[in-house]
């Protein structure tokens, strides 16, 4: 059959001008010599390069680019491109030619073909016969749509390049290269088709528009703006609005001179009513939403539904199924922050979150989305009042009422803020308060607190809280005040800057809803600050220990399997020295509280010492606040331990000041009471987001960022509503290798599985798998991993745990896990752990389901002088109460 040939390579043949230009452009539009010919409709022009010599097929001979292979064309065979320095002229010979193409769709000589393609050859000139015979044959039964493969391709070509944050030539590499696959493959499909209809006497030019449309799948998508237009056409993509904020004089390089010139300020606004109904609109998400918030009954704190702010809330309180916003506000470096361009490009990031996402699929980055991105350079210069506004008549808006399309159904649904998470300064900034409390009289933004009664008071009771009512009479009162001088000085008093935006926003209690975050005061302020002055005193004032020991032990500390990821490393000498904080990441910092005092015991340090006692309850705290499951017990407990705890830092310490960080810790309690566990609303997963933006900034040109950013965020939030999965579920449950149970290995399963868990299966429904990841929780074999699978009556309801030795995937999709059982001793307060060891008699494996674990985490047991500890991620005992009342 006749077809394109390239005769600069002499080695690729296909059936359609286009694939043959897309060919000449990857494998020889570089090419210093490169010269082509255009021999089409006798046209006589030649071109030295690739770029003119497609402007010219386009412009001049579109219809060409249109029709499929070249059919009795007389000019077969003809000169389509060469080198000037020498090109070879190849016969019209089609005995010569092999059609069958390699993983290039290369055409090779007949000295390398054998009687099966010379058979091909044949039958394909009986193919032409006959389709010559048959023009006037009627294909109208055959309908192609193409919006259709239009629509599919778009949303590959955006699926691809956003879920693994590909750049555009990357993108246009993968194009090119899945057409040419495609239209070869169906090259093949079509021989193979055409020679079984003429066996069996069939015209097989009825296949003609089957197989022609989709040989290209990718045309009319081959540059990035066509690409643009089909994503736009064909994906829900939500536009982000490009706000205009004002000008400034800024200097730009013109003919090698600098020069002033007006630059307009702007910054990216996505919608979040636009934003949330695409969202909706996900497979399976509305469903979730819908079934309504899954209160507790039962007395315990489980998420923000359970907390006082959100039955209490005149939103909320009338409507339950209300959307719950949690938004979050950071100032991202997205450049190197030890680069030369280190806070250039430092951009504001506003992302949302809806509460009524159950928590196990909130903590998805998915769940996370993007709201605004602005440089932070314009934020001190605008402030956020008209970077905010748009969002806040959104926000009205929704608390009236807004009539959402989800699924082709309008859906009435009413929303509102529930918290603003943010760290300390974002907070304080967006709040209008002063951003660093070094320059404020009132250290706290939750109460009334100088820094003289924040060194010697530890208990809330001792302050007078901040409310709505109190802050809009500080701001009224220094709006009256006649000179700037008084205005100045209430605004020291006070702590405040300017009225905030937020105030604007319905039923926004700017005392309540501005949360502070337990990442950042404990993670990265609280422990960091306690943990480096205990070491000091051990190592330089006590003697008990070398720094050197320490980080001896330290760096062959043998940390479980899951752990290893963010394992902390050695202790510099400048932490001590130059009074820097401890270098660890948020996550480091919690595995290093919990292993701190394995670590020490290890260096013989006495569990009574009283630095050790004091670092002791540093991680009972931490325990608490940390807490997914709490109860208004226990929140009581954590008020009176908090202070003490200070107390103790201010006896120990007496030369060291009390940090703001430090006494935020005294309303953290209160917070717990409203928000419920406040890991439901922390900054931990809000932060994961930047990585994705990070990725995608060092791809992009820095002229407009904000820009850059959120035109690939829509299409990436596009491209997820469409998902047959939505990748908020995606990790719900994967596993790896498995293989079929059989013989003594069945039954046995078969045994273990009736006898704990009442399943009744066939051999052949069981398989093995090595590990197994459940909402993002990964669960290994034979690596010494444990869970908490339950409580035993006999022993006080203490945790029963269980090292896991095999992973069994029942019927498809259900995760069961045979366990050695350990006897479980009692809590021990100087590690913050529970004590296990191994039963004196074999007890065989315990079976438990995944879906119904006491705890979903996975620990691991340490040697502490004879013993095997297994310290906990937070405090366990709510989660123990809670799970006897349910199992009553």
């Amino acid at each position: 059959m006749p077809s394109w040939t390239c005769r600069i390579c002499l080695a690729y043949v296909t059936l359609t001008l286009s694939l043959l230009l897309t060919h000449m452009r990857s494998r020889h539009g570089s090419d210093p010599d490169f010269f082509v010919r255009c021999v089409i409709d006798d046209c006589d022009k030649s071109f030295n390069k690739y770029n003119s010599f497609y402007r010219h097929m386009t412009r001049q001979h579109p219809e060409s680019l249109k029709v499929g292979p070249r059919l009795n064309d007389s000019n077969y065979g003809e000169e389509i491109g060469g080198s000037e320095h020498g090109g070879h002229d190849v016969e019209n010979d089609n005995s010569n030619l092999d059609m069958d193409m390699d993983d290039n769709y290369a055409i090779h000589s007949d000295q390398e073909a054998g009687l099966n393609d010379l058979d091909e050859l044949n039958a394909e000139e009986n193919v032409s016969d006959f389709s010559d015979e048959s023009d006037n044959s009627s294909n109208s039964d055959i309908q192609f749509d193409p919006d259709r493969r239009t629509r599919e391709a778009a949303r590959f070509i955006c699926a691809v390049k956003e879920r693994n944050v590909l750049t555009q030539a990357a993108v246009d590499d993968i194009v090119q290269a899945t057409d040419s696959y495609v239209g070869g493959t169906i090259y093949q499909l079509r021989k193979k088709v055409q020679r079984r209809l003429i066996e069996h006497g069939i015209d097989p030019s009825v296949t003609d528009d089957i197989f022609e449309e989709d040989m290209s799948p990718f045309e009319g998508l081959r540059t990035a703006y066509l690409q643009e237009q089909a994503i736009k056409a064909h994906l829900p993509v939500v536009e982000p609005n490009e706000v205009f904020l004002g000008q400034r004089l800024v200097f730009r390089r013109r003919h090698n001179k600098l020069e002033e010139v007006l630059h307009q300020v702007t910054f990216q606004y996505v919608p979040i009513i636009e934003s949330i109904e695409q969202l909706l609109n996900g497979k399976g998400i509305f469903d979730m939403i819908s079934d309504g918030p899954a209160l507790s009954g039962d007395g315990y704190l489980r998420d923000i539904c359970d907390g006082s702010l959100f039955q209490t809330h005149p939103v909320f309180y009338q409507d339950t199924n209300a959307l719950q916003i949690i938004l979050y506000y950071d100032d991202v470096e997205i450049d190197n922050p030890l680069g030369s361009y280190a806070g250039k490009h430092k951009v504001g990031m506003f992302y949302y979150s809806l509460g009524n996402i159950p928590h196990q699929y909130r903590s998805k980055l998915e769940a996370i989305r993007l709201v605004a991105i602005v440089n932070t350079i314009d934020i001190k210069e605008f402030q956020f009042e008209p970077i905010l506004k748009d969002l806040v008549e959104d926000l009205k808006t929704l608390s009236e009422g807004y009539l959402f399309n989800v699924n082709g159904e309008e859906v009435m649904l009413r929303g509102a803020v529930v918290a603003i998470s943010a760290d300390t300064n974002a907070c304080l900034a967006v709040a209008g308060f002063k951003e660093g409390v070094g320059f404020a009289n009132m250290k706290c933004r939750h109460c009334e607190c100088p820094n003289e009664r924040m060194q010697t008071n530890f208990h809330e009771t001792y302050f007078a809280l901040n409310s709505q009512r109190k802050h809009l009479a500080h701001l009224r009162e220094i709006d009256r005040a006649r000179t700037d001088a008084l205005k100045k000085s209430l605004k020291t008093l006070y702590g405040i800057n300017r009225r905030s935006i937020l105030l604007d926003i319905p039923h926004f209690d700017i005392s309540q809803m501005l949360p502070s975050d337990i990442m950042h005061v404990m993670l990265e302020g609280v422990i960091p600050y306690e943990c480096r002055e205990v070491l000091r005193q051990m190592i330089f004032v006590d003697s008990l220990f070398t720094l050197r020991e320490l980080n001896t032990k330290i760096t062959t500390f043998k940390f479980g399997q899951e752990e290893r990821k963010n394992k902390f490393g050695r202790i510099p000498d400048s932490v001590f020295q130059q009074e820097k904080k401890l270098k660890m990441t948020a996550d480091q910092t919690w595995i290093f509280i919990r292993h701190v005092s394995i670590i020490l015991s290890s260096l013989n340090v006495d569990p009574e010492n009283e630095y050790f006692v004091f670092l002791n309850g540093l991680c009972e705290i931490t325990s608490l606040v940390f807490a997914s499951v709490t109860s208004n017990e226990k929140i009581v407990y954590l008020r009176g331990l908090i202070s003490r705890h200070l107390e103790e830092f201010k006896r120990l310490f007496p030369d060291n000041n009390i940090l703001p960080k430090q006494h935020y810790l005294i309303h953290i309690p209160s917070m717990m009471l409203l928000f419920g566990p406040l890991i439901r609303i922390w900054c931990m997963r809000f932060e994961g987001k930047h990585s994705y933006f990070k990725k995608v900034a060092r791809q992009q040109n820095h002229v407009n960022i904000p820009k850059s950013l959120a035109q690939r965020n829509k299409r990436k939030e596009a491209s997820e509503s469409i998902q047959e999965n939505h990748p908020i579920f995606s990790s719900k449950l994967t596993f790896g290798p498995c293989k079929q149970l059989a013989g003594e290995h069945a039954d046995f399963a078969q045994e273990r599985l009736c006898s704990f868990l009442d399943i009744h299966v066939e051999a052949e429904d069981i398989y093995s798998a090595n590990w197994v990841q459940v909402l993002g929780t990964m669960y290994n074999k034979n690596h010494d991993g444990i869970v908490a699978f339950g409580t035993c009556e006999d022993n006080n309801f203490l945790p029963e745990f269980g090292q896991i030795e095999h992973i069994w995937i029942v019927g498809g999709e259900r995760v069961c896990l045979a366990l050695k059982v350990l006897n479980t001793e009692g809590f021990v307060e100087a590690y913050q752990g529970y004590e296990v060891s191994e039963p004196d008699m074999p007890t065989g494996l315990a079976v438990a389901d995944i879906s119904k674990l006491l705890d979903h985490n996975i620990y691991y047991k340490y040697r502490i002088h004879h013993k095997f500890i297994v310290p906990i991620k937070y405090d366990l005992s709510s989660v123990i109460d809670a799970w006897n009342v349910r199992n009553e």
